[in-house]
């Protein structure tokens, strides 16, 4: 949103805004570097609809950032806790003679 902000501006950005390096990864000169950073703090600081109230979308997406980090590590943990059981389960219903044998291939 930002870059496309950017694109749209009065003083539109030149060829010469933008430097090739010698790896041909495209670079953007100080200035339009700074009116960029600044479209992009803009943006961060508007304030949106969020669980019923108004909150900046800085605040937003730290907050989605947050359930997704809990989202996974009870993913993660839900995941080792079911492996380990069935691990348990099935090494208690087979018989001794192949119990040795499983060891050596489950753990």
């Amino acid at each position: 949103m930002s870059v496309i902000q950017l694109l749209e501006e009065t003083p539109k950005p030149k060829k010469s805004d933008f430097i090739l390096t010698e790896n041909y990864h495209i670079r953007l000169r100080e200035g339009i570097a700074k009116r960029l950073i600044d479209k992009i703090r803009f943006n961060f600081n508007l304030k949106a609809p969020y669980r019923a109230k108004n909150f900046i979308n800085q605040n937003i997406l730290y907050d989605n950032i947050q359930q997704l980090a809990h989202f996974v590590s009870e993913e993660k943990a839900f995941r080792r806790y079911k492996t380990k059981s069935y691990v348990r389960l099935a090494h208690a219903t087979i018989p001794k003679q192949l119990k040795a044998a499983l060891h050596y291939v489950v753990f």
